[in-house]
């Protein structure tokens, strides 16, 4: 497994899931506005509490960033150790790179999630539709799409780790 195909094999899912991200961002646009770009209901609140909460979910988010990346960083660390400083033909160590890949996986998959539910609690708070194409200038649409990015880079580098250890 060359570094090429490591990068083929995580683009294709990374841009499925922008895919994904723009189809379910599209949908919440449907099903929060009408067309003439009003609310298709009005949550009875005051301006200042409705900032507060989209202040919230903004922050929100950023808390599940800087968990996610402290985490990916512990991990990924831990990879690079054993990697480097035990023999991968220990059938322990490959254990560990092996669950260490799929601790990558379920934090992303929870990134994801966490993203994706704090930008539609977001949505639901604002009073004007958003243009078509505004997700693609969101910050969560792109870190969804790193989390993902990542999830299949990681587990194809602990694939090719794992191969080469003869696993």
């Amino acid at each position: 497994m060359s570094l090429l195909f490591l990068v083929k094999f995580a683009a294709l899912p990374a841009i499925l899931g922008m895919v994904v991200w723009l189809g379910v961002i599209v949908w919440l646009r449907s099903r929060n506005f009408n067309p003439d770009g009003s609310r298709k209901t009005n949550r009875t609140l005051t301006d200042e509490l409705r900032s507060k909460e989209i202040e919230y979910h903004n922050l929100a988010t950023y808390r599940a960033l800087e968990f996610y990346v402290k985490v990916l960083l512990a991990v990924l660390g831990g990879i690079a150790y054993i990697a480097l400083a035990k023999s991968l033909s220990d059938k322990n160590a490959r254990l560990l790179i092996d669950a260490a890949g799929w601790i990558v996986a379920f934090v992303s998959f929870l990134f994801c999630m966490m993203s994706l539910i704090h930008q539609k609690a977001k949505i639901e708070r604002w009073k004007i539709r958003y243009r078509f194409f505004s997700p693609l200038m969101w910050n969560e649409t792109w870190f969804f799409v790193l989390a993902i990015l990542v999830v299949f880079f990681t587990r194809g580098l602990v694939n090719i780790l794992l191969q080469k250890a003869g696993h």
